[in-house]
This record gives C-alpha cells, structure tokens and sequence, in this order.
C-alpha cells in the first residue's frame, strides 16, 4: 500500500502548495514603473507646475517617466537597486 507521500512529483507532499494568482508574485506598477516611483514624480512634478505656474514642468515629468520605464523594463527593482547604491556611496564617503 502505497501511503500519500510516496508519490511526489515536485518533491513536495500532497496538499503542500497552493495555486498563487499571478499579480500577488509581481511587482505593483503603473505605466511599467513601480507604484512608489509613479506617485512621487507626479507628485513633485505637479507641485513644481503649480509653484512656477507654468505647465512647462509636465514634459520633464513625462520624459522622466519614460526612462524609468526603460530602465525598469529589464528589471523592475533596477530603481531600488539604485537608491541602496547611493545610501551606500554616501554612507562609504562620510566615513
């Protein structure tokens, strides 16, 4: 007699997994840029418009986002990677 365990195919007990839908294992984003990313430049790109009065920031806000979208394209945590880089240059430098 054959018992429940005996019988793995992906090395794991019957009952050990559970389907994931698709969106809980890939990053929140918006426009192919993280969520994070989205909000604080349009944020600051509002607010720059709305101090100078002018809608001159609104491209530099657009042309922003399109290249962190080229940059998150091949790897959407590329902008996180980059802020841990500069803290980590900064922290090297004040020692």
């Amino acid at each position: 007699m054959a018992s429940s365990n005996e019988n793995l195919e992906d090395g794991l007990p019957d009952g050990y997994e559970i389907p994931v839908h698709r969106s809980l294992t890939e990053p929140e984003q918006m426009g192919g840029v993280p969520s994070n990313v989205v909000i604080i430049n349009a944020t600051l790109t509002v607010a720059t418009a709305y101090l100078l009065m002018s809608p001159l920031p609104l491209p530099f806000g657009v042309l922003l986002h399109i290249a962190a979208a080229a940059a998150c394209s091949s790897d959407p945590e590329i902008l996180e990677v980059f802020v841990i880089s500069v803290r980590d240059r900064a922290r090297r430098l004040s020692v």
